[in-house]
């Protein structure tokens, strides 16, 4: 938007300040030289955008394969929305909560089971 509003502005403002008979006595020799030389600006603004945009995609992939500091495998995520008039406040909701966690640990299949608010 910003380039579009540049290379829009720049020869708007260069007629204004010309006349108008030396604009046409000028001819299209000089418009077109400012022309090209905006073409190549445009080029060369959109080439940059274009390997910066290459090089956040690439930073991003390699992002994705850091190792997180912990091991996902056989991990269960369980995401429960408690609400309602069955759960009006928060000690209802705590209580179903501590029983979740008290059944999967009774299943004896995992190490460790946690609650908690945000999952890994």
């Amino acid at each position: 938007m910003l380039s579009g509003l540049l290379f829009g502005v720049v020869p708007a403002l260069r007629l204004t300040r010309a006349s108008l008979y030396a604009t046409v006595k000028d001819g299209a020799r000089r418009t077109v030289s400012s022309g090209r030389v905006l073409v190549a600006l445009e080029l060369a603004v959109s080439l940059v955008l274009l390997v910066a945009a290459g090089l956040l995609l690439r930073s991003f992939a390699r992002l994705l394969d850091v190792p997180h500091g912990f091991n996902l495998a056989n991990t269960l995520t369980v995401e429960l929305m408690i609400t309602g008039r069955k759960y009006p406040n928060a000690a209802s909701v705590l209580e179903v909560y501590q029983r979740v966690e008290e059944r999967l640990r009774t299943l004896g299949r995992w190490a460790l089971c946690v609650v908690t608010r945000s999952r890994p």
